[in-house]
This record gives structure tokens, sequence and C-alpha cells, in this order.
């Protein structure tokens, strides 16, 4: 009789141990997952904030821009690219946030007064289905603003 008390101690001493350690590294693991989620946020935020300042006046677009504000497109580029880089180290999906700063990137180098203008003015000259082009950037603006989406 007294071994099997001394195993049901031990036992129960035993599982106590396994159970707090358990505990101990579930509580470490959601405590992390936390964390993590609160730097993405935060991360986030910041990605937000200095992409829709860096692209105040051009976003949203009001159905298109004056003249002036074309040579501001290929300015934002390497700003745009810099708050990026800052921003692709707390995301999952590096890939498709690359693609979407590239076409961004593309898009900026392109854009001219002249095609804004012939899409305006030449209706017969559109393709179906084609967007405008500022309808075009605040769609690519918006593609880049939904991977700072908080969790």
């Amino acid at each position: 009789m007294p071994i099997e008390l001394g195993s049901f101690s031990l036992g129960t001493v035993v599982g106590g141990v396994v159970v707090g350690v358990f505990n101990h590294y579930l509580t470490k693991s959601r405590n992390t997952e936390e964390r993590k989620i609160k730097e993405f946020n935060q991360a986030a935020a910041t990605f937000r904030g200095k992409v829709l300042a860096e692209l105040e006046g051009l976003f949203p677009s009001r159905n298109g821009w004056n003249r002036e504000e074309y040579a501001r497109f290929k300015q934002t580029i390497p700003k745009i690219e810099t708050i990026a880089q800052e921003f692709s180290f707390h995301l999952e999906r590096k890939k498709e946030f690359d693609k979407a700063i590239y076409q961004y990137c593309n898009y900026c180098k392109q854009i001219t007064w002249d095609q804004c203008a012939a899409w305006s003015l030449y209706p017969t000259m559109r393709k179906e289905g084609e967007l405008p082009p500022w309808a075009k950037y605040d769609h690519l603006v918006k593609t880049l603003l939904s991977f700072a989406e908080e969790k």
C-alpha cells in the first residue's frame, strides 16, 4: 500500500509539472502571437499614414489632376519604395506586395498628362472596359493599402 501511495503522489507531482510546463508554453506562444499582431498593426498604421501623406493631392483622385501634378507621380516613387521596404518586414505575402509596388512604380513612370487628356477628349480611342487613368491609379494605391489592413 505505501508504494501505491508513493506512486500516486509521484504521479500527481509529475502530472502537475507537465500541465504547468504545457501551460507556460501555451501562454508564451499566445503572448508571442499577440505581440506579433500588435507590431504588425503598428507597422501597418505607420505605412498607411506615410503613404497617404506622400500621396496627398494625388490620392484619392478627383477625376484627374492638374497638368503640374504629373511630375509628382515620378517623384513619389523613391519615397513609396522606402516606405514599402520598411513595412515589408512585417508581411507574410511579400511576393504579392513586391508585385503591387512594382505595378505602382511602373504606372507612375508611364502616366502623362497627354495620355489622361486623350482619354478624356477622345472616347473613341478607349478600349472597351478600360478604366480612366485616375481610376487605375486609385486602384493601384488601394491595392498597396490593402496589405496594411489591421489584423
